[in-house]
């Protein structure tokens, strides 16, 4: 392998692989992809990650598993613009970002969510109906916040907490490391239609803003064999079908 040829270890539905895609494509790096069947526990995977898990990035001589180690990898080895931000607080707030998505979010929706739906079916496994309904639980209490999150003002018209109280990193003029994150793990739910967009406007928006981008056409792409995408999956007005 080339020292300029990247391999990730991937699986399509999994919110960290799209995030890590995301931040390749936004940086203009050229990749080559290689779709793993996580569950299996193959040797040769297992020798790359001894965890198991996606994404893992393969270089000429290292290799690195977790899609935070691998956006840190980008952002200080790779050239192309810089997606943590400038300031240390922009710094700060992305990561605290990236860490929310990838960890909470992944660990509180998705995996409840797209593993019974998904990854049990591939595996031939019955899904739990009870632990989807936790994860749509969890779910809509991860996009209250988020909904709030992106707006500066109340209904009330007073100034709202969230926004004010942090440095302004989603939804700005640049798109950063905190956008793609939180995106990628919404375009999987999007995927399985598990979102109703009408309750959660200012998600809408930015969603919309965000899956517009260049990078995202490839994740729009995704499609797995069982079960099609949600409608409005690909539609980049976004309007709820």
């Amino acid at each position: 392998m080339a020292f300029n040829n990247y391999l990730i270890h991937h699986t399509s539905l999994n919110a960290p692989s799209r995030f890590v895609r995301l931040l390749f494509a936004e940086k203009g790096i050229d990749f080559n992809l290689k779709q793993e069947k996580f569950w299996e526990k193959s040797n040769d995977f297992r020798v790359l990650n001894h965890s198991g898990t996606v994404p893992v990035l393969e270089l000429q001589d290292v290799v690195i598993c977790g899609a935070i180690p691998i956006s840190e990898y980008l952002e200080e080895e790779i050239l192309g613009k810089k997606l943590y931000g400038e300031t240390y607080a922009q710094k700060a707030e992305n990561r605290r970002l990236v860490e929310w998505f990838m960890y909470n979010f992944e660990t509180e929706v998705n995996r409840y969510i797209v593993e019974e739906r998904v990854f049990k079916y591939l595996q031939g496994k019955p899904s739990n109906s009870q632990k989807i309904q936790i994860g749509r639980a969890n779910m809509r209490n991860h996009l209250r916040y988020l909904d709030t999150m992106l707006i500066e003002f109340l209904p009330d018209g007073s100034k709202n907490y969230l926004h004010e109280n942090r440095e302004n990193v989603l939804n700005c003029s640049a798109l950063g490391v905190g956008d793609f994150a939180a995106a990628s793990c919404i375009s999987v739910l999007d995927y399985l239609g598990e979102i109703n967009w009408i309750d959660y406007k200012n998600i809408a928006d930015w969603y919309c803003r965000v899956k517009s981008r260049p990078s995202f056409k490839s994740i729009l792409e995704d499609y797995i064999s069982f079960m099609k995408p949600s409608k409005h999956y690909k539609n980049l007005d976004f309007q709820n079908d």
